[in-house]
Order: structure tokens, then C-alpha cells, then sequence
């Protein structure tokens, strides 16, 4: 499973830790498939101290929400612009689309059905999304995707 986290981000950043431990971590708390506000309560739980020790809770687990935190806010957006999919009523379109990475959600969906693209409808979004998010681990691997990773919306999706 390949994650959000850049190793060469890590890496200057380990000081000390093993990079394989902290990509264990992410990995271990699904922070790929987190909304911004779910990483950071996972930080926050990761970076108690032990009342024992005084050491972080879990150390490798606080490195991986950081990093994860910082990844995401160098690209909000995985962004298609023709992308095809099957629906789940067997409709072949092609679809652009805007995924933001803080929510996980589809912000800007589209499909063309030959007559140029036009808003896609609530259902077609929900078939499209599960597509993207599970079968497809876009958010936890889009570099294997013809996708764009952007800070910012395109133009086309109304920016």
C-alpha cells in the first residue's frame, strides 16, 4: 500500500526513527483515508505523554499525522479531467471531476454523455466517489493514475 507520505519528506525529518516504522504508522492508523480533522485528532492522541515515562505516546504515529498534515498541504486536490468510468447501471461516461484530500469528498463532479459535460447527479457522484475512493485507493496511491495533484481548483470546475 503506498501512502500520501513523501519519503523524501521523511527523511530529514526522522531524526533518529526508522523510516519504515513511520510509514508502519500511517499505514496502521489509515491516515490516507482520514479527513484533515481526523489526522489531526490522531496526532493529538499520538502525541500524549505517558504519564509513566514522560515519553510521546506514540512517537512514530505523531511523525507520520505531521507528515501527512504537511503532504497534503502541498496538493488539496486530486483533479481529472477525463476520466472514464462504468456506473453502476452500466453507463460508460466520461467524467472530470475534483477530489479534495482534507474531506475525501468529490467537490466538483461532471459527465458527459456525448453532449458535452453537465453536472453530475447526486447518485452518479456517490457511484463515482466509492469508485475512486475504495476500488480505485485514489486517495492513497493517485500517483499511478492519470491525475493531477493541484493546491488549488481548476478553472473548468468554477474556481
Amino acid at each position: 500500500m503506498q501512502l500520501n507520505i513523501n519519503p523524501r519528506a521523511v527523511v530529514p525529518a526522522l531524526a533518529g526513527f526508522d523510516l519504515e516504522e513511520v510509514l508502519n504508522a500511517a499505514e496502521r492508523l489509515g491516515l490516507a483515508k482520514m479527513s484533515d480533522e481526523q489526522v489531526r485528532n490522531a496526532c493529538a492522541e499520538a502525541s500524549r505523554h505517558n504519564p509513566e515515562t514522560g515519553f510521546l505516546m506514540d512517537t512514530a504515529a505523531s511523525l507520520a499525522c505531521s507528515l501527512e498534515l504537511k503532504e497534503r498541504k502541498q496538493a488539496r486536490y486530486i483533479v481529472a479531467e477525463n476520466w472514464p468510468h462504468t456506473f453502476a447501471n452500466g453507463a460508460k461516461l466520461v467524467t472530470r471531476w475534483v477530489l479534495d484530500r482534507t474531506t475525501c469528498k468529490l467537490v466538483f463532479c461532471q459527465t458527459d454523455a456525448g453532449k458535452g459535460f453537465r453536472a453530475s447527479r447526486a447518485w452518479d457522484i456517490a457511484d463515482l466517489t466509492d469508485s475512486l475512493v475504495n476500488a480505485n485507493d485514489m486517495l492513497t496511491n493517485p500517483q499511478k493514475h492519470a491525475v493531477k495533484m493541484e493546491q488549488t481548483m481548476p478553472a473548468w470546475a468554477g474556481n
